[in-house]
C-alpha cells in the first residue's frame, strides 16, 4: 500500500481511485473520533462526510508534506466542536424561548413604542384616543368607526387625521424626533 503522501500526490493527479483509498483508510477511524466526540451516529457519519468533501475540495492547497490523519483529524475535530458549540447554543436559546440579539432588540423597541405610545394616548384626550384605538389597533373601516361614533364617514376621517396630528406632536413634544 502507498503512503498517503504518494496517495494524494495521485488525487492530486486526477486518480479517483486514489481518494477512494484514502476515505477507506480512514472513514471508520474518524467516524469512531466523532461519534465519541459528539454521541450521535447520523451527525457523526455526516461530519465524516463533510471532512472527505472539504478534503477533496481543497486537494490542491494541502501541503506535500503535511500529514494526512493529522489534518483529517483536525478537520472532524472542528466540525465536532461546532457541532457541540451550536447544539449548546441551541439548548441554551431554547431554554430562555430566544432566538437571537436582533429578537430580543426587537421586542425591546416594540415594547418601548407600545409603552411611549400609550403614555402619549393618555395625554392626547378622550375623543382622539377612541378614535384611533378603534382604528390603529382594532383595524376597524371608517365605515364601522362612523357606525360606532354615531358619525358620518367624511367626520371620522378628519378626526382620524387631527388625531394622528396631536399625536405625533405630543409624541416628539415627549420623545424628540427619535425614530422607533
Amino acid at each position: 500500500m502507498d503512503s498517503d503522501r504518494e496517495i494524494l500526490e495521485r488525487i492530486k493527479n486526477g486518480e479517483i481511485s486514489a481518494f477512494e483509498e484514502i476515505y477507506e483508510k480512514y472513514k471508520n477511524q474518524l467516524y469512531r473520533f466523532c461519534f465519541r466526540m459528539i454521541s450521535d451516529k447520523e451527525t457523526a457519519l455526516d461530519i465524516v462526510q463533510d471532512v472527505f468533501l472539504k478534503l477533496y475540495e481543497n486537494i490542491n492547497s494541502i501541503e506535500p508534506n503535511s500529514s494526512l490523519s493529522a489534518l483529517l483529524f483536525k478537520m472532524a475535530r472542528n466540525k465536532c466542536l461546532n457541532f457541540i458549540r451550536d447544539k449548546k447554543e441551541k439548548i441554551d436559546t431554547e431554554q430562555i424561548e430566544i432566538n437571537s440579539n436582533f429578537e430580543i432588540e426587537k421586542e425591546f423597541e416594540i415594547k418601548e413604542t407600545k409603552e411611549r405610545l400609550m403614555k402619549v394616548l393618555d395625554l392626547i384626550g378622550d375623543e382622539y384616543r377612541e378614535i384611533l384605538i378603534l382604528r390603529e389597533w382594532n383595524g376597524l373601516s371608517y365605515a364601522d368607526i362612523a357606525e360606532v361614533l354615531n358619525t358620518t364617514i367624511p367626520a371620522v376621517k378628519s378626526k382620524l387625521f387631527k388625531a394622528r396630528k396631536k399625536l405625533t406632536e405630543i409624541y416628539k413634544k415627549l420623545y424628540g424626533d427619535e425614530e422607533k
